[in-house]
């Protein structure tokens, strides 16, 4: 199983191509450090690529923001990025296209956290749906919740989280702001990965929600941090500023299959305080 995977170089396109490497050859395409240079914001030329692939997986993708320039580039990226990708896959003849989305796709507006990023993830999606289906190839579709990873690579867009370990390390309490305790969900980079690499083996198509059954407190998760690295500390409370905003209910927003991984939210923070370990 021969697989292009565009967006390598992020958390997440490295490992998958670590996991794909087990099935086949990989050849990688992005902005950078990549077999093949891409930029999705450009949507052409078509790189040329002579040689045909099983499938190809898309996880480039753009954050978005406030501004009217980062909606525009997060269109040109997500959206019109992902038809770049399918117009990628069809001219190297494969049959699967894999598109590595966000449970935030299943956002919607007036939700606390709806942004440019759910937006066009969402957009990105319906795009690539209509797209394969018109051209007869299999599409499926992966919306990881929180991905983290245990050398700390995932720190910028799961600040929270992390805040969490370095407290946990250090035996320095952990303070939420607010006086409400909301759920959170965060999925392990391996078990993404995983994931695509089975759907792929099996050309199994569909829309697949990679999170844990059941999202925890924020305090919950503060704690299981705490007792795995044992070095003292305790959850507290400060009232005095705004509470965090509960996140959309996982099963409700995404509409869609739920693949519970194999890796639970202690066992990451496990493998999370052995690589520390290993490396200190």
């Amino acid at each position: 199983m021969d697989s292009l995977v565009i967006g390598s170089t992020s958390v997440i396109g490295n490992a998958i191509v670590d996991d794909l490497a087990a099935l086949g050859s990989v050849l990688t395409a992005g902005r950078r450090d990549a077999d093949v240079q891409l930029d999705l914001s450009v949507t052409d030329p078509l790189p040329v690529i002579d040689r045909q692939f099983d499938a190809v997986v898309l996880v480039a993708a753009d954050f978005g923001g406030p501004t009217d320039e980062d909606l525009i580039r997060a269109t040109q990226v997500n959206v019109l990025g992902s038809i770049t990708a399918a117009r990628i896959a069809v001219s190297v003849q494969a049959k699967h296209f894999v598109l590595i989305s966000s449970i935030a796709a299943g956002y919607q507006p007036g939700d606390d956290y709806f942004s440019a990023y759910s937006l066009t993830k969402s957009q990105s999606e319906q795009a690539i749906s209509f797209y394969c289906a018109e051209r007869g190839m299999d599409v499926s579709i992966i919306r990881p919740s929180g991905v983290f990873d245990s050398e700390g690579r995932c720190r910028t867009h799961q600040r929270l989280f992390y805040g969490i370990v370095d407290c946990a390390r250090t035996g320095t309490d952990f303070t939420i702001a607010g006086s409400a305790d909301p759920l959170r969900n965060y999925v392990h980079v391996s078990d993404v990965a995983g994931l695509v690499a089975g759907l792929i083996s099996r050309t199994e198509v569909g829309t697949f929600v990679c999170a844990q059954r059941e999202s925890l407190p924020i305090s919950a998760i503060a704690e299981t941090a705490f007792a795995v690295f044992g070095n003292g500390g305790r959850v507290r409370f400060d009232a005095s500023k705004p509470d965090i905003a509960e996140l959309p209910p996982i099963a409700e927003s995404a509409g869609s299959t739920i693949w519970a991984p194999s890796i639970s939210i202690e066992d990451g923070l496990r493998r999370i305080r052995e690589y520390e370990e290993r490396t200190a």
